[in-house]
């Protein structure tokens, strides 16, 4: 996600990240205080740690109310084709039928996005 108060462009890792997550966590912008992650937020409502984002390969992410008052869920791919599998799938499915689901495919990060590392390793 792209995040201006932090002239970060989407796609790419954010500056603030550190080993324990957001080294600015307390003072982060308000972009980042209205994300919503719904496997974070979910409490094992809808999604259990099977549907983490990194092992399902989507991240369910909720919009902003628009003016007509309706909010849609973002199942984005971070890999690509995820939404093509049958768990996925199934997920996505099941979700459908209390909230619209918009399916946002995978893109490939900018060419100069700056690889994803936590202690020298890569994420």
């Amino acid at each position: 996600m792209a995040v201006s108060a932090l002239d970060k462009p989407a796609g790419t890792p954010c500056s603030n990240l550190c080993e324990k997550g957001c080294a600015v966590y307390e003072n982060r912008p308000t972009a980042c205080q209205d994300w919503f992650c719904l496997w974070l937020r979910d409490g094992g409502h809808l999604l259990n740690e099977t549907h983490r984002p990194d092992k399902l390969g989507i991240l369910f992410t909720v919009t902003k109310i628009d003016k007509k008052g309706k909010q849609t869920l973002q199942a984005r791919e971070i890999t690509p084709l995820a939404s093509n599998t049958q768990k996925a799938q199934q997920v996505i499915d099941y979700i459908k039928q209390f909230v619209p689901v918009e399916i946002i495919l995978f893109k490939p990060p900018s060419p100069t996005a700056t690889p994803l590392t936590i202690q020298g390793k890569p994420q």
